[in-house]
């Protein structure tokens, strides 16, 4: 459209218009002046001046703004609780609104920069049976508590308790896994040994009593300290006859005598409780 004049009769000075050409507009002294439009902070690259219909349109935006009717706005983030940003990206950095640089605690960043909770999971077997609260999850799926039968590992997930049998200590028979509290429970313990109320298995106190091998290689070897201690044969011992290196030498005499009983066959090795 070419521009049209005013009527005669209506001028009040020279040149002034009643319609500009495209990409002006009529200005307050009735001329034709081009729409503004400055390529800076947001504006990457103004329209063609004959598409313009207004100051400031915009066809391209810089990193950061986005196009909303030819106009360059920032794009929006809200730093805040939940699943907002706890640290939004840099206006510079973002291609959208809602990025984020950093989540809050217990929400993970997303491919699009966008926060989303960390999922858990409640159920039977190995699933939780109650999860973390959120704010304290690190990662998904991380447990506060297990169902029957299953323990916390690393404070996190649910793992079944296991036991496994074996000799001496070990468990003759196992607890069923749902009767477990812990792992290595026992049911039944092999011979000489009874079971705790831990559920362990432990040398019965019997055996100790009873062997009496074990007791006279202690009292000998007790016997055998006092006497090397004894320097005077007054049958006391004073601090000034107390030697580190008397100790010393009467303890490894008294753990070599032990040995060599149970060389010998003398003394059960399976209860001796230094080894």
């Amino acid at each position: 459209m070419e521009e049209a004049c005013q009527p005669q009769e209506v001028r009040t000075a020279e040149g002034q218009c009643a319609e500009c050409n495209a990409g002006f507009k009529l200005g307050p002294d009735g001329s034709c002046e081009a729409f503004a439009c400055t390529e800076a902070e947001g504006c990457a690259k103004c329209r063609v001046l004959e598409n313009r219909t207004d100051d400031h349109q915009c066809s391209t935006c810089h990193r950061g703004y986005k196009l909303v009717d030819f106009q360059c706005v920032p794009f929006e983030c809200t730093e805040g609780d939940k699943e907002q940003c706890r640290i939004c990206t840099q206006l510079q950095g973002r291609t959208a609104d809602g990025q984020c640089y950093q989540c809050n605690p217990g929400y993970r960043l997303k491919e699009d920069l966008t926060c989303e909770a960390l999922p858990c999971s409640e159920g039977q077997g190995a699933l939780c049976k109650t999860c973390r609260t959120q704010s304290t999850r690190t990662q998904p799926d991380q447990c506060s508590t297990c169902n029957a039968g299953y323990g916390l590992v690393n404070f996190t997930s649910c793992k079944p308790f296991t036991c496994t049998p074996g000799p001496g200590a070990g468990c003759k028979a196992c607890k069923a896994q749902m009767a477990m509290t812990a792992f290595d429970q026992c049911a039944a313990c092999n011979d000489g040994y009874t079971l705790t109320s831990e559920s362990a298995c432990q040398l019965g106190s019997e055996n100790w009593a009873s062997n009496t091998k074990v007791v006279r290689y202690a009292k000998q070897v007790v016997r055998d300290l006092v006497r090397q201690l004894d320097t005077n044969s007054d049958g006391n011992i004073q601090k000034s006859e107390l030697n580190e290196d008397q100790i010393n030498q009467a303890i490894q005499k008294g753990i070599a005598g032990l040995r060599g009983g149970i060389i010998e066959g003398q003394v059960d090795p399976d209860v001796l409780w230094y080894k």
